[in-house]
């Protein structure tokens, strides 16, 4: 079946690099999606601007969390039009996941977080050129030393 849906081009593979290795994904292709979307519901089944790597990454930080107790909330409004990655809740303390691609606004992501007073904030770069983006970013707005922020590369973790 996957041959079949790769040789039409429904499907295509994507590569997460990983510490053990790499996973490899399959994902729609545009003509995948326009053939699943739903016409008359007028609803997309895109996934969010991150894109694959994006949600792979969001899943496996929140597994890790809720294997740790915590309630787990994807997407969580935030107010203003705003939401969080990912929102770890356990006992009144609440965490909040930001994975960062490269493709978003980084600066934006850590602030909206800190405005919506999370006791813990962990943002995961996808890989260490993105870690290293992010280390420049918090020093360069004096947010290295911000003890709810924690700086986390997804390769080295997982």
């Amino acid at each position: 079946m996957k041959i079949s849906l790769l040789k039409k081009q429904l499907i295509d593979t994507e590569e997460i690099p990983t510490k053990s290795g790499r996973v490899i994904v399959l994902k729609l292709t545009r003509i995948g999606k326009r053939l699943l979307n739903n016409p008359i519901e007028k609803k997309s089944i895109d996934i969010k601007e991150g894109g694959v790597t994006h949600e792979y990454w969001k899943n496996k930080y929140a597994q890790i969390l809720k294997n740790k107790g915590f309630d787990i909330t994807f997407e969580k409004s935030i107010g203003e039009g705003k939401s969080v990655d990912v929102v770890a809740t356990k006992n009144k303390i609440r965490i909040a996941v930001e994975v960062e691609t490269g493709r978003s606004d980084i600066l934006s992501n850590i602030n909206k977080c800190l405005q919506a007073e999370f006791d813990r904030i962990i943002v995961v770069a996808i890989n260490e050129k993105i870690e290293s983006k992010v280390k420049s970013l918090l020093e360069a707005n004096d947010l290295h030393q911000n003890p709810k922020i924690i700086l986390s590369c997804a390769r080295r973790v997982i």
